[in-house]
């Protein structure tokens, strides 16, 4: 709760949360409302009236029953991570571990940067891992005493596993079920493993059959109704059809592996030289008997996401893995904890002191990875406060709201404002909308006229890479501008005009860049007007009237920054905003953020946009 108070920048977690708040309001696929564009969640798709999540609702129902239980979703967090801990020693018993060791291990783990990160976010990997421990622990159990009941049971946890997360159930069952194979070859092995598949029957039937119900085909999965290029192979890929497209090939493939697999290391206990501890640990076949079902794992786990694009993206595109780690490696890392808690009662002869002393110096190795995640996870976290604070400072005490987000990393809510969420019916009193959304603010607006409509702006940007003094988030009333003809005026301070701005306009498909005067009190000043044209309009500077284009059909928004140059070639936007505009039979039509939009930027730098309708009649 400390550490990720509004989540972490991974909007995937909002995604679980908003799933589990419609399960706890009886929704399995949320309705979605009129004009579903316009609220549509991150990571999912629309589908027949429906909002249909990338992910099958197995975590997100964990999440719900925690929430109806005990009042706080967090609980379930708190149940997963003692669940993984405890089943974590019961698996290292089950292969041979010492007590001793077993308890190490789990202690091992347990301080690992990856583990204890991820143990307190609402990502799905830990609770995934602790569907596949209970099928470690009861599918060993069961060969040991060869108990039909423990098989069974293993069957069902590896079924539960495969409908939460198909491939990665799917990868770990096959790598145990072929290290059974392969070391009980001649034994009869075929029998417990059909009993173990009749328990798994009930879960691959509701993954069918949950698939039937969402995405109209049984052998089609949720996850790739958002994109079906978000899939196992080489090619291009991306994660949703408004993603720029990826050509993952072997090449990347590799550096992907080379890079994750640095990543395992340095997130786990003891970073490099906790590696050097596990290797003597997993080298006694005398102190770790049944290692070999671990070798499988840590042979099959790399070779599976060798050919999984998402792996490369993790690491090399995107910046998750900076602030949570290589979370699709978690059970690599739990393995080498296991290998570490041996190898550490190993290397010490088991003499107490010896062990404090090494687990202390490994401790101390950890931080090294640990501290630099936990600034930029505070870095971070200031980013969305500076958000959150702007949204509800201003409207918590404000009549019930209607809020314009803007579509920062495409046209979808809960990216990267994940902690912004709508209920699962729409009446919470600040109703969250996509800014310049397909169906257009106005229409979205009139649907809601018993709110008073406010929009998000973020002039100077948004980012992980941005320092958060850079960052200024305002929120601003719409009123309603309408004129036959629409002047604007841009006003940059003295310090922004000595870098000899630009302003520029989008309208539609056309761009221009202005010039920006500078005035005799030392300010930059553009100025240009918007006229109407059959159903297009017509944009002209006002300081050079052979400047300007004509659109043939009016856009849903005019587009005004003003950009600087960075260098010879780099333009840096100052100051951006988008304003829906739309054609009326008496002109044309602005929701236009207060009586003016002002924003500040580094320094002194100011930006002020403003707009003078002419014979208008104003909201």
């Amino acid at each position: 709760m400390w550490l990720f108070p509004l989540l972490t920048d991974n909007a995937d977690e909002g995604a679980y949360l908003a799933q589990a708040a419609s399960l706890r309001a009886g929704q399995l696929l949320p309705d979605a409302p009129t004009h579903p564009k316009a609220y549509h969640p991150w990571f999912s798709a629309i589908r027949d009236g429906h909002y249909v999540y990338k992910y099958t609702p197995v975590h997100a129902s964990v999440l719900a029953t925690a929430g109806t239980l005990f009042g706080s979703e967090r609980a379930a967090l708190a149940i997963i991570a003692a669940a993984v801990i405890v089943l974590l020693g019961l698996v290292a018993r089950e292969l041979g571990a010492r007590p001793g060791a077993a308890a190490l291990a789990c202690v091992a783990f347990a301080c690992s940067p990856v583990w204890l990160l991820q143990s307190v976010t609402f990502l799905p990997y830990c609770e995934a891992l602790a569907w596949l421990l209970a099928f470690l622990w009861c599918f060993l159990r069961g060969f040991r005493l060869q108990s039909t009941w423990w098989l069974v049971g293993a069957g069902g946890f590896a079924g539960l596993a495969f409908l939460a997360r198909p491939f990665e159930g799917a990868v770990f069952v096959a790598a145990v079920v072929v290290y059974k194979i392969w070391t009980e070859r001649g034994h009869g092995v075929m029998r417990p493993l059909a009993w173990c598949a009749l328990g798994a029957l009930p879960g691959a039937l509701l993954l069918l059959a949950y698939n039937w119900y969402a995405t109209g085909n049984p052998l089609l999965l949720a996850f790739q109704i958002t994109g079906r290029s978000d899939a196992m192979g080489f090619g291009i890929r991306h994660v949703l059809p408004t993603d720029p497209g990826v050509d993952y090939t072997i090449g990347k493939a590799f550096s992907a592996l080379a890079n994750n697999m640095l990543l395992v290391i340095t997130w786990t206990f003891g970073s490099f030289l906790g590696l050097i501890i596990a290797a003597s640990g997993f080298s006694s076949r005398r102190d770790l008997p049944r290692r070999a079902v671990l070798s499988s794992l840590l042979l099959l786990w790399p070779l599976a996401f060798f050919f999984f694009w998402g792996a490369y993206a993790a690491v090399m595109l995107w910046d998750i893995t900076k602030f949570v780690g290589p979370f699709y490696y978690l059970p690599m890392a739990l393995i080498m904890a296991i290998a570490l808690g041996v190898g550490v009662v190993r290397v010490t002869r088991a003499r107490r002191g010896w062990i404090v002393g090494l687990m202390a110096l490994l401790a101390a190795v950890t931080l090294i990875t640990l501290i630099p995640a936990f600034e930029t996870n505070h870095d971070r976290t200031a980013q969305h406060r500076l958000v959150n604070d702007a949204v509800h400072g201003r409207l918590d005490d404000a009549a019930p709201s209607l809020l314009f987000m803007p579509d920062v990393y495409g046209p979808y809510l809960q990216n990267p404002f994940s902690f912004l969420r709508n209920p699962p019916r729409y009446d919470g009193r600040i109703l969250y909308a996509t800014h310049g959304s397909h169906s257009g603010d106005f229409a979205i607006a009139e649907d809601h006229p018993d709110r008073t409509p406010y929009v998000l702006s973020l002039p100077t940007g948004y980012g992980p890479d941005l320092p958060v003094a850079s960052i200024h988030a305002t929120i601003n009333r719409l009123r309603t501008v309408t004129g036959q003809s629409l002047e604007f005026r841009v006003t940059a301070s003295p310090s922004l005009a000595n870098t000899r701005p630009l302003v520029r306009v989008i309208l539609g498909t056309k761009l221009l860049y202005l010039p920006m005067p500078t005035s005799a009190d030392g300010r930059a000043v553009s100025r240009f007007t918007l006229t109407p044209k059959a159903r297009g309009a017509v944009l002209t500077s006002l300081d050079d009237p052979s400047v300007g284009f004509t659109v043939p059909r009016m856009a849903n928004a005019l587009h005004v920054a003003v950009v600087k140059h960075d260098g010879a070639f780099s333009v840096h936007t100052v100051d951006n905003h988008s304003i829906p505009a739309r054609r009326k039979a008496d002109g044309l039509q602005l929701l236009w953020p207060g009586d003016h939009n002002t924003s500040t930027t580094s320094g002194a730098d100011r930006v002020r946009v403003e707009v003078t309708p002419s014979q208008s009649a104003n909201e």
